[in-house]
């Protein structure tokens, strides 16, 4: 696939939002597979909708350069970006952020694979306003969480993530999961991560690292 995909919204009042948005599928499941597929563009995400003050946790936006969602499902030797050409996933002004360069999100209760994977696309995060927000920020060069190891995957894409959230996780291949066998994540997969929050608005969690934010 290759083009330029936009997401925006503003002026909605939202009470439940769960946006899936991939380069090639928005969401996978029932032990799906996508395998050998290409993703060569921009992706670009903003919001300024009214959120009524209502829970961030009904506020998710899944954001992958290949798909969004994955639940017992697979997702083998793909591609997002190419090399030596600028592509990107932007991502601004969601409360809930989940941003992976391959795919977003991964649940599983059975066997599922992401393996054989590159991701060459860059990935920036940045939130709306100065208030704290107690809920996490998860940026993966391959996933940004996933409940299944991440094998034998490459990225070169850096890492960007500008905000207010309280607990971070960001990870050059996966943001926090069950973590990342053979993996590697190249020189430019740089991870970066600039908090908006003063002292008084209290702790913070930031769980960074080149393979992986956190594994559990």
């Amino acid at each position: 696939v290759t083009g330029d995909i936009t997401c925006s919204q503003t002026g909605v009042t939202v009470t439940k939002s769960n946006v899936c948005l991939g380069g090639v599928a928005g969401g996978q499941a029932d032990n799906g597979t996508i395998g050998g597929c290409a993703f060569k563009g921009n992706i670009t995400v903003s919001d300024g909708s009214d959120f009524g003050g209502i829970s961030a946790a009904k506020l998710y936006f899944y954001v992958g350069g290949i798909v969004g969602y994955v639940e017992n499902g697979n997702v083998l030797n793909s591609t997002a970006g190419a090399e030596g050409v600028s592509t990107k996933i932007d991502v601004r002004g969601i409360l809930v952020p989940a941003v992976g360069g391959v795919a977003a999100w991964v649940v599983t209760s059975k066997s599922t694979e992401i393996s054989g994977c590159t991701n060459y696309m860059a990935m920036s995060f940045a939130s709306n306003g100065a208030r704290a927000d107690t809920t996490p920020c998860r940026l993966g060069g391959i996933a940004s969480h996933s409940a299944a190891p991440i094998t034998s995957c490459n990225n070169y894409g850096a890492i960007s993530s500008l905000g207010n959230s309280t607990s971070v996780y960001l990870g050059g291949i996966v943001g926090d999961g069950a973590g990342a066998l053979n993996c590697t994540n190249h020189t430019t997969g740089t991870v970066t991560r600039t908090s908006q929050l003063t002292n008084a608005q209290g702790n913070r969690y930031m769980y960074i690292g080149g393979i992986s934010g956190g594994i559990n």
